[in-house]
């Protein structure tokens, strides 16, 4: 949907508590919304954003909804429920209106999370087409050694054995089409080619809010009872996997 809405603070501190790593502390964390964000609908220098980085941000021309008699009234009545006083005929309702939909939902201010009222939502998208990490991939593709591999399904995290802290070295992946069950061109009868990946480094996991930890329980990390019931040797008991499962805010779109 293109939404983009800064976290809450307390998502951040819950992170930070729950692994006991500092570097999860909200004061650490904005510096990485800075450094992604491309800021379109503020002044640059606004506090507590970015303007150079990759996600384009700005917000819809209020112009379009505002001279809609209909919409308007939406608006005014919303604005009501919420305590807000708009007053006047339609050229004073509008100014009155305007001035409370400038204010920003991604703000820096620490009294944001605790605020409520209407707000003008920033969308993700560069001259009307959306902006995402595809776009900052190929582009980094373009300058730096890194490669894309599509048709590709990881399906394990390799770990190196024996050792008393877990370590992941590589990831094992099939390669075909339409491998993923969930794909509705997917057929029972493909198994793609398995390919393993060793690295020098680190494997990171960016596979979203549901197959992120069911990549983790694939891999043996997770739930004991729930790994052995399914055959996976467990590499690490780790009762949080798969639970408290959070995707992207959704926003209803009413029409009559």
């Amino acid at each position: 949907a293109l939404i983009t809405i800064y976290p809450h603070e307390s998502d951040w501190s819950n992170i930070a508590n729950l692994t006991g790593d500092i570097s999860w502390d909200p004061k650490n964390m904005r510096q990485y919304f800075r450094r992604l964000e491309h800021c379109e609908y503020l002044p640059s220098g606004s506090s507590g954003h970015g303007f150079t980085g990759w996600l384009h941000t700005s917000r819809a021309d209020l112009e379009l909804t505002l001279r809609d008699s209909k919409f308007l009234s939406i608006l005014t009545s919303a604005a009501t429920a919420m305590g807000n006083t708009i007053l006047g005929l339609i050229p004073e309702k509008v100014s009155q209106l305007v001035g409370l939909l400038q204010r920003d939902v991604n703000s820096s201010d620490p009294d944001r999370d605790a605020t409520e009222g209407l707000y003008h939502i920033p969308l993700s998208k560069n001259q009307a087409k959306r902006s995402g990490p595809r776009d900052f991939l190929v582009n980094t593709a373009k300058e730096y050694p890194l490669h894309i591999r599509t048709r590709c399904l990881a399906t394990r995290v390799l770990f190196e054995e024996n050792t008393v802290i877990p370590k992941a070295i590589g990831v094992e992946f099939l390669e075909g089409s339409s491998l993923y069950k969930a794909d509705p061109r997917s057929s029972l009868s493909a198994g793609g080619t398995k390919h393993r990946v060793l690295v020098s480094r680190e494997v990171i996991l960016a596979a979203g809010a549901f197959n992120t930890p069911q990549l983790l329980k694939l891999s043996g990390v997770g739930p004991t009872d729930e790994l052995e019931r399914f055959g996976i040797p467990v590499v690490k008991e780790l009762q949080g996997v798969g639970t408290n499962l959070q995707d992207r805010y959704e926003v209803p779109v009413i029409s009559k």
